[in-house]
């Protein structure tokens, strides 16, 4: 067992409590239910991740189910910008806000051939970690990097346009998902690089 198995129980039960709290205040503003989806997303990922440290069989399969949360990560924070301009924008078609179902289809694309043929992205080293191969590691990593990147500029464009005191009340919820994209970026940025 892992060291990083309590931070990533403990990642995923406060993504739960958050995706929660969204849920008791959907009524308060409907603009912020697309969050219960970010929050879920990330409770996936690192409740799996936990899991996949805990049981270790199998190590191919916990891989694959956390891929698809890492693929559907940027589908999720594209549906909550695309959600934030519509509901708060006087233009919402001043921002090109469709972007996010290109990226959900590519999404499903890759998640598809991940679960249908996994031996073509992942396999398992001398050492017995799950590593991906290249190039179609880095197709899919990449993707990843290139979808949140896109959401990171979304989510700094919807800031920038937004006038006080609606700036003030959705800033720390921008700041909070550019923070979740941040990581992700970071992880995809590492495992395209590191061999």
């Amino acid at each position: 067992m892992s060291v990083w198995v309590l931070p990533s129980f403990i990642s995923a039960g406060a993504s739960l409590f958050l995706a929660s709290f969204f849920f008791l205040k959907r009524k308060d503003c409907p603009a912020f239910v697309p969050l219960i989806f970010v929050m879920t997303v990330m409770a996936w990922i690192h409740g799996l991740n936990g899991m996949s440290q805990v049981i270790e069989e199998n190590p191919i399969l916990w891989k694959k189910l956390i891929l698809l949360g890492e693929l559907m990560l940027p589908v999720v924070v594209g549906y909550v910008t695309h959600t934030l301009l519509h509901h708060f924008s006087h233009n919402p078609g001043a921002f090109w806000s469709g972007w996010w179902r290109m990226i959900a289809a590519g999404a499903v694309i890759l998640g598809m051939l991940v679960m249908g043929i996994p031996d073509r992205f992942l396999q398992i080293n001398l050492a017995g970690d799950v590593v991906f191969t290249r190039p179609e590691g880095w197709t899919l990593w990449g993707f990843i990097l290139g979808a949140l990147l896109i959401g990171m500029f979304q989510l700094e464009q919807i800031l920038q346009s937004f006038r006080d005191p609606l700036r003030y009340r959705l800033k720390y919820i921008l700041i909070g998902l550019g923070g979740l994209a941040c990581i992700s970026i970071a992880q995809a940025i590492h495992l395209l690089v590191v061999p």
